[in-house]
């Protein structure tokens, strides 16, 4: 878990080398459950999340929260 712009880092250290085990869609948000801790975000307006193969391309400029595995 990563935060190419900085802006969660401490928040992606956190959960950095766990495993998930539990994603829960509420309409617009997201909860990633790894163990006791959990990721929550918000899609906005614009937001998305995206599977790509791997390796993974080099983050947009506007990606807060990279998971990779």
């Amino acid at each position: 878990v990563s935060s190419p712009q900085g802006r969660f880092a401490a928040g992606a250290a956190e959960v950095d080398g766990r495993t998930l085990d539990d994603v829960q869609a509420h309409g617009k948000h997201l909860l990633h459950r790894f163990g006791d801790a959990w990721v929550h975000t918000h899609l906005g307006m614009q937001g998305a999340w995206a599977q790509l193969p791997s390796p993974p391309p080099a983050p947009r400029p506007q990606c807060r929260l990279r998971l990779s595995s």
